[in-house]
């Protein structure tokens, strides 16, 4: 598996992970999901930033400036205004 391949896995994983967390817990909000938001975040910015093609664009610029904190209603309603 390329490095490439390895870190989209990843990537999935976490992204899984976090919508796992945040529809199996949609009223308790314990701090876990904003934990799993961050490291898909986390690692979805450093995949990214590996591509220098996309350092440039709109779409990385408005990636790179969402809101990043604050509770998990407001990670939730940055995750989905940014679609």
């Amino acid at each position: 598996m390329s490095e490439v391949t390895a870190n989209i896995a990843e990537i999935e994983r976490l992204h899984k992970c976090y919508l796992d967390l945040r529809e199996n817990a949609p009223w308790q909000r314990d701090g876990e999901e904003c934990k799993a938001y961050h490291a898909w975040y986390d690692a979805v910015y450093v995949f990214f930033s590996s591509i220098d093609d996309l350092k440039g664009s709109y779409d990385f610029k408005t990636f790179t400036n969402v809101e990043k904190d604050g509770n998990c209603f407001v990670l939730e309603h940055v995750y989905y205004t940014q679609d």
